[in-house]
């Protein structure tokens, strides 16, 4: 079968130096880029986070042109909004227009230098006042590793729109070119006959920073989409940024198709039965995690079962419908929305955070827990000691409403599917990372180091903060007087289609100023649809659910 790209006619020699061009440009940059990594990572006071931290304008969990561009100038490198916007462009690796503190990692740690990559990652974060900028070696360091992307970005483009303009340049033709044994993917060979055949021989490193660049899913091959995107040429406006704007985004089409990769689970989800095999793998081995040898004391304390609300049943519409929410509540509930889209956003960073550590798994991470080795379920009080351990000492209301978000078939007992889901982040190139085995750490072995503990820590923390907030949310609401669930729901479906689609939950938010990406829309749906949720329509009694309070205590 071959590709469709393969039936094109092939391109011309002098279109073949114009790709060779922007291939050597990609290549020289990377390296150059590289250098200034090194030289950065090689400086003792730099910790990624705080670097990051220290860019952000505001607090958030991700940066944006303007954050690039303010410390760029703060560095006396003069950079146009339209540059930092170009700047953004090339190091935005998911294209959802900011920069998550993993692709900032990807910025900013060495890819060739595994050992000063690992003991970058170790370095511990330190706070900074407000206005206080990092030791002036970091700075400028930093500020210079981001000027020469920038320097390197717009070299490229420069030859790509030489290269695009070629009467006879297409995107199947320049693969065509590469692929001499029409495998329907790039080798380093192929690179490397490439440029012979031109007499312009490319060396080993030039095509090891070709890769890192463009082969995304780093298997080895550049797959024709991999090329492709490499060599576009995009002429799109340059859009508001989505923190600092105040003006509502343009209206969308209904038809548009929405990310799907952002929602993907594990390539194989793990069961129950996975953990234990795991558990008896363990006692196999005598190697138990870090625990106490003496046994805990277990008290009569049983977990309570979720009085999960009632279900309300489905609407029955009619010719007379109750009027949607008046406009200031419609507001209200739009700011209600993103700040769930925020604090999911700041999870699945730490998420993401946690599945990059070398030592971190999911099955020790639930044996964490699973102290008394029950064969994949913790109750409450068990989640409780283990959060202890963690020095998280949550009350017993807020454990309550974290087992009501997570424990899917409601009997009071977190599962080890459960707890996976909870951790795998929602990204794909993430998730995989989390196929990893266990350990089968000694007895006297901590599990986790430091910072993975750390990590674990922060995620189960913010896990938690978030269904508090997410129950204050509801209460807020519920305690308006002119609002109510059904009026709610019916103004979201604006359409009356008897159901809710990530479509409707943009419009909302865009008719009340809020900005929100692909990824925003589908974390804000599996609020109301749940983390096992495969259906993107959210009917009224899982609006009424998850918009309900759940618990007696005021928040």
């Amino acid at each position: 079968h071959k590709h469709p790209c393969l039936l094109i006619q092939m391109v011309s020699r002098l279109t073949k130096h114009k790709l060779a061009d922007v291939l050597l440009s990609i290549a020289e940059g990377e390296n150059k880029a590289e250098v200034l990594r090194q030289v950065l990572a090689e400086k003792y006071n730099f910790e990624p986070y705080t670097a990051f931290k220290r860019i952000a304008l505001a607090p958030s969990s991700y940066l944006t042109s303007t954050d690039l561009r303010e410390f760029l100038l703060d560095n006396k490198i003069t950079i146009t909004s339209c540059e930092a916007y170009d700047l953004l462009k090339h190091l935005d690796l998911n294209k959802d227009g900011n920069l998550s503190y993993s692709e900032f990692l990807n910025v900013v740690l060495p890819k060739t230098d595994s050992a000063l990559r690992q003991r970058v990652t170790l370095r511990q974060a330190y706070a900074l006042e407000d206005d206080e900028c990092l030791p002036y070696e970091v700075e400028y360091a930093l500020s210079r590793l981001l000027e020469e992307e920038l320097n390197n970005f717009q070299k490229t483009e420069a030859l790509k729109k030489i290269l695009v303009l070629s009467y006879d340049y297409t995107a199947g033709g320049a693969f065509r070119a590469l692929d001499y044994d029409d495998k329907n993917y790039l080798t380093p060979e192929d690179f490397a006959d490439f440029s012979d055949e031109l007499g312009r021989p490319l060396s080993d490193n030039h095509i090891d920073a070709i890769f890192r660049r463009i082969d995304n899913d780093k298997d080895n091959r550049i797959s024709y989409s991999e090329l492709l995107e490499a060599l576009s040429y995009p002429t799109s406006e340059i859009p508001l940024s989505p923190r600092r704007s105040h003006v509502s985004s343009p209206r969308h089409t209904r038809g548009r198709s929405l990310e799907k990769s952002y929602a993907s689970p594990l390539k194989s989800e793990i069961k129950d039965l996975e953990y234990k095999d795991y558990l008896y793998e363990s006692k196999r081995r005598s190697a138990s995690p870090r625990r106490s040898a003496s046994p805990r004391r277990v008290d009569a304390y049983s977990t309570p079962t979720k009085s999960a609300s009632k279900l309300i049943d489905e609407p029955v519409y009619s010719s007379r419908k109750k009027s949607p929410l008046r406009g200031y509540e419609e507001e209200g509930l739009a700011k209600s929305f993103k700040e769930l889209i925020n604090d999911s956003k700041l999870l699945e960073s730490t998420k993401n955070d946690l599945a990059l550590r070398f030592d971190f798994n999911l099955f020790d991470a639930f044996r964490y827990f699973d102290f008394y080795g029950s064969g994949a379920y913790i109750s409450s009080k068990q989640f409780e000691e283990g959060l202890a351990e963690l020095k998280l000492y949550p009350t017993r209301d807020e454990v309550n409403l974290f087992f009501k978000r997570f424990d899917s078939d409601y009997d009071g007992l977190l599962r080890f599917n459960d707890f996976s889901k909870l951790l795998t982040p929602k990204s794909l190139e993430y998730a995989k990372l989390l196929d990893r085995k266990p350990r089968y750490v000694a007895e006297d072995e901590p599990i986790f180091t430091r910072e993975t503990e750390r990590l674990l820590a922060k995620a189960l923390d913010l896990a938690i903060r978030n269904e508090v907030h997410a129950e204050s949310i509801r209460q807020r609401l519920s305690r308006r007087p002119l609002f109510n669930i059904y009026d709610a729901f019916k103004t979201v479906d604006k359409y009356d289609q008897g159901f809710i689609t990530q479509e409707d939950l943009r419009e909302i938010l865009e008719d009340n100023g809020v900005f929100a990406t692909n990824k925003d829309v589908t974390l804000l749906l599996e609020r109301f649809k749940g983390i096992d949720s495969v259906s993107g329509k959210v009917s009224y009694s899982e609006f009424a659910r998850e918009m309900s309070p759940k618990s007696h205590r005021i928040y």
